[in-house]
């Protein structure tokens, strides 16, 4: 009979209850997977929102292989902001064979965007050469999200930011989407990352997700310097790096106060880190990203908000070494099929992976500089198969029998009229 195990708060509420069910307080969970079988279920009776224990436990449950309640997903959207009832879209029927159109969400005030506007642009220039329409649209655009065919996210994503409710509400809809909000969830998170590469065999640096109580046995494990991460940082924010007990104890305590568990991993020093894009299964592109001058980090960031990148060098993937290439593959393949940006060390020890990033950089002039048009052909080739699979499957019953008009918009600045399909862009 499957074990069901009931995760609560604290150790005072742990109770044997019976023969197949147990109670367990949050840290043992977190410590001990072994406690809970791996058919068994586990419900989540943890409290609290964003980062905390509720959800990081239906979220190592997922990493983990665990049936749980609620699941991940329904935590998500509890602490995203959205409903379960009345997010749905309207859903718009698929359009005979021809042209394709690719909605691009990008945030002009993104400091560290995915992809420039010149990028974007070429996106265009491409996809046009391609019969597929693409527009750009921003966040308040999300009403006419289902007029197109696809949505391809190109701005810094979060569980908590609109781009998790574009890409859910895409999923929803039956549109191709990258990112997928899985693809999110999972990369968004480095607890979960920590869980799920452990789980699959994948080789990373030494890593323990932590809570306060974890600190010194981190330290004591793994041996200073050591590497500090917020959860959910991105760009190197929310990465420390810890020399010494004092430090520890000083860092550890800011990361507690905005997340239950924390991620502590042994620092391993080289002059780059692999940058190698999977793209459904495959590799896409290579490069190298050398650390910020003088820093230990791809960023450096300064006190007043400015911040500096190392060099980013194209390499053509016939050059990247082998073990690289196959751990980058590897790791991709436990998120999902989507497009991925896998980090790499290439050590002594082999090819140790450091983390796996949805939306990963594509920008003109770097990371495109070996394949140049060839890399949008391919990215936008994925969607165009994506769709052409979509519109093979017959609409649902209640699918209104015809499109619906495309909006029209005012250029912001102009009195002139322009519609997405005919201007290339949704203007704001």
């Amino acid at each position: 009979m499957p074990h069901t195990t009931f995760v609560v708060e604290r150790e005072a509420d742990a109770i044997l209850a019976n023969g197949t069910t147990r109670v367990l307080p949050f840290d043992r969970y977190v410590a001990e997977p072994s406690l809970c079988p791996a058919d068994g279920l586990i419900v989540n009776l943890c409290q609290g929102g964003y980062l905390s224990s509720r959800y990081y436990c239906s979220l190592l449950g997922e990493a983990r292989g665990h049936r749980v309640l609620p699941t991940l997903n329904r935590v998500a959207r509890d602490v995203s902001g959205m409903s379960h009832s009345g997010d749905r879209p309207a859903i718009t029927p698929a359009r005979e064979l021809g042209e394709a159109r690719l909605a691009i969400l990008h945030d002009p005030g993104d400091p560290h965007p995915p992809s420039r506007r010149q990028t974007l642009e070429r996106f265009r220039r491409v996809g046009s050469d391609m019969n597929i329409a693409v527009d750009l649209i921003r966040h308040d655009d999300r009403a006419w999200l289902t007029r197109f065919d696809a949505l391809f996210i190109r701005e810094t994503t979060s569980v908590v930011h609109p781009s998790f409710r574009y890409a859910t509400a895409a999923r929803i809809a039956g549109m191709p989407v990258m990112d997928d909000p899985r693809s999110i969830l999972r990369c968004c998170n480095k607890v979960f990352l920590a869980e799920i590469l452990r789980r699959h065999g994948v080789a990373t640096p030494r890593t323990r997700v932590i809570d306060g109580g974890g600190l010194t046995a981190a330290a004591t494990e793994m041996g200073y310097p050591l590497v500090l991460k917020s959860p959910d940082g991105c760009s190197s924010l929310g990465v420390f790096k810890a020399m010494n007990a004092d430090e520890l104890a000083a860092i550890g305590a800011t990361l507690l106060r905005s997340s239950r568990l924390i991620v502590a991993q042994e620092y391993v020093q080289t002059e780059f880190d692999w940058r190698i894009a999977i793209l459904a299964g495959r590799p896409l592109f290579a490069c190298r990203y050398r650390m910020a001058r003088g820093h230990w980090q791809i960023f450096r960031h300064a006190p007043n908000g400015t911040s500096e990148e190392g060099a980013t060098e194209a390499v053509a993937l016939p050059n990247v070494p082998a073990p690289v290439v196959d751990a980058a593959v590897q790791a991709a393949r436990t998120i999902g099929d989507g497009l991925y940006g896998v980090d790499i060390k290439e050590t002594p020890r082999g090819a140790l992976v450091i983390e796996v990033n949805d939306n990963p950089n594509i920008d003109e002039g770097l990371e495109d500089a070996m394949l140049g048009d060839a890399l949008y052909r391919m990215v936008l080739g994925e969607f165009a198969r994506r769709v052409a699979a979509r519109r093979s499957v017959p609409p649902p019953a209640n699918t209104p029998p015809r499109h619906p008009p495309r909006p029209a918009f005012v250029e912001r600045g102009t009195s002139r009229l322009i519609t997405p399909m005919a201007s290339g862009h949704v203007p704001r």
